[in-house]
């Protein structure tokens, strides 16, 4: 095994050869870059018969537990998904908030045999009263992620944020904050 940083989706840049892997896992990668280009890329550094495994595909789903303020709760997630929406990977639109059922469609569209799919939810919940090591820290980044993607918006009044926000981090602080987020896991076949 050989480790190298590279972008292996930078245009005319990347160190990869048409055709040299058996596999390739893409780890939390396709709602970053565009989904299309990014697959595409992919598929040509796989040798015919190869497979394209793609976990954690983001598709569509934050939930926050118990709710808030019902109306409030569904902003700040419709806005969070807003912010993966317009994000931009080397100029291009990513994947964005509902990468996992796009690859149901993009996939097959380019020429891929879909070898299985299946959920890979995150389901963070206090069982016992307390979460499990690193589950609230966990829980500390995602807050994070919803804070800086909404404050670089102004879509939300900033008050109005941070007051959600220091009541789910209270939340986390008493063990009682459950997040769920729903992602689909890929293996394909490239023909050949």
């Amino acid at each position: 095994m050989e480790f190298l940083a590279a972008d292996a989706f930078a245009p005319g840049q990347s160190p990869f050869q048409r055709g040299v892997f058996d596999g390739i896992i893409a780890h939390a990668v396709m709602d970053l870059v565009n989904l299309e280009a990014g697959l595409s890329t992919l598929i040509t550094y796989v040798r015919p018969g190869g497979w394209l495994y793609l976990t954690l595909n983001f598709d569509g789903l934050t939930q926050f537990l118990p709710p808030l303020t019902p109306d409030l709760d569904a902003q700040i997630i419709a806005l969070y998904h807003q912010s993966m929406d317009e994000r931009r990977f080397h100029g291009l639109p990513t994947g964005g908030s509902t990468t996992g059922r796009a690859l149901f469609v993009l996939g097959p569209a380019l020429g891929l045999d879909l070898m299985a799919v299946g959920a890979s939810d995150w389901v963070v919940s206090p069982r016992h009263g307390k979460y499990q090591p690193d589950e609230a820290d966990f829980l500390r980044s995602i807050l994070y992620f919803v804070e800086d993607s909404l404050s670089r918006q102004a879509l939300i009044s900033p008050t109005t944020l941070a007051d959600w926000l220091a009541i789910r981090k209270e939340q986390i602080a008493h063990c009682e904050l459950v997040f769920i987020a729903h992602q689909l896991d890929f293996l394909f076949r490239v023909p050949g």
